[in-house]
């Protein structure tokens, strides 16, 4: 799971609950996880032909 992918997700809901030192109203969140591992799932499709044992394997030869 691309970590960065899942910093991301993470920092959205944290930086709603801190907004009230900009001057924003507190929101709730919900975070809906079947849609953050949608979301980590279109990540890796879209690194993955970059990142994969075969293309590593081919940069080598």
């Amino acid at each position: 799971m691309p970590s960065k992918a899942l910093i991301d997700v993470a920092t959205m809901p944290h930086s709603m609950c801190h907004s009230t030192a900009f001057g924003v109203e507190e929101m709730e969140s919900v975070v809906k996880m079947d849609l953050v591992a949608d979301h980590i799932r279109g990540v890796i499709e879209t690194i993955a032909p970059h990142d994969s044992v075969e293309h590593f394997e081919f940069l080598r030869i």
